[in-house]
């Protein structure tokens, strides 16, 4: 039901921009139906048994993306494919991180070689899109495997290392991997004001439009912000900005709450998993979710950095879509699994 209610939401919002976003949208989200129904009613063993599949399956789709992919503003993160394109960076989320829950559970992080084990798990594949670069799934997939991590309750010791490993991490992207691009919009977000008409014009533009849509917004289309293309990157990453012109904060309102009871629905969830690996799956996964869900919003609002990560269920976008869809699905399967089996039949 709330995938339907999402796609309401995002299909007349893209229409309203152009009608052409709105019909591939909405094909999108038929994919993305099938993705969910297929993914949720596999028994979680049978997901479990296909782990090492899917994951070195992602991994080779990394691969072949820096080999032949195609380019977005320095990034080599798509694969064309007809006239579509795909993000194999987005089906890393769910699938690592369904490994990881499964990984961390049967063999917890208190000795050196199961946290090595651990670290070469993440790491190639992060290593990967790290090449790429692509800053906003690097984000989104860190804080689900930041959840899985801290709730095994590692060593302080095994903590610090890891810490002194991240930042590493960091100087060595900053200096020799991430674009000038890139760069430039960390900076424009710690000092806004100092390119207004450079690498801090999205950031402005987006704020604009949040703040022009005031208390019931201007009405799907006559968004003057989207319409007369202020707005860069309307019907993808500040597609929450475009929603807010239109409808003001009533429309924010509805479409966040939308968000809050997703993330109860979860939350709820986890109290009634009857395995340590489901916990650690669905942690894992919500987590990355919620992070990628606040990023957008607050990269729209002007409290995060722009880091082209769409919002969840509604940006423009095949792969994001059709990967947010196969994560639910999975949560949903271990639901699912986790109920009696008298309830599981009816």
């Amino acid at each position: 039901m709330l995938l339907f209610i999402f796609s309401v939401f995002s299909v007349v919002t893209l229409r309203s921009i152009d009608p052409a976003y709105g019909t591939n949208q909405l094909l999108f989200f038929g994919v993305s139906f099938l993705a969910y129904a297929v993914l949720s009613s596999i028994p979680f063993l049978w997901l479990r048994r296909g782990r090492w599949w899917a994951y070195g399956g992602v991994i080779a789709l990394l691969l072949i993306t820096l080999i032949v992919g195609t380019a977005t503003n320095g990034s080599v993160s798509w694969l064309r494919i007809g006239s579509y394109r795909i993000q194999p960076s987005e089906f890393l989320k769910p699938v690592l991180l369904f490994l990881l829950g499964i990984e961390v559970a049967s063999h917890p992080l208190h000795q050196l070689p199961k946290l090595l084990r651990f670290l070469a798990i993440v790491g190639i594949p992060l290593g990967l899109v790290l090449l790429q670069p692509d800053l906003g799934t690097m984000l989104v997939t860190t804080a689900g495997i930041a959840a899985v991590y801290f709730f095994s309750a590692p060593t302080k010791r095994y903590t610090a290392w890891l810490s002194g490993i991240a930042v590493m991490v960091i100087l060595v992207s900053w200096l020799f991997l991430l674009q000038p691009y890139q760069k430039d919009r960390i900076r424009s977000f710690i000092a806004p004001q100092s390119d207004p008409l450079g690498s801090g014009y999205n950031a402005r533009q987006a704020m604009i439009a949040v703040g022009s849509g005031e208390m019931w917004g201007k009405g799907f289309g006559n968004g003057l912000q989207s319409n007369l293309r202020f707005l860069p990157e309307r019907h993808t990453d500040f597609l929450f900005a475009t929603f807010s012109e239109e409808t003001g904060f009533i429309g924010n309102t509805l479409l966040i709450s939308l968000y809050a009871f997703l993330f109860f629905w979860i939350a709820r969830l986890l109290a009634d998993l009857d395995s340590p690996e489901k916990i650690y799956i669905a942690l894992g996964l919500s987590m990355a979710l919620f992070a990628q869900t606040t990023i957008n919003i607050g990269m729209n609002i002007g409290i995060a950095p722009i880091t082209g990560v769409p919002l969840p269920l509604f940006s423009l976008g095949g792969s994001s879509l059709v990967a947010t869809a196969v994560t639910l699905g999975i949560i949903e399967s271990l639901r699912r699994s986790s109920l009696p089996r008298v309830e599981r039949r009816m």
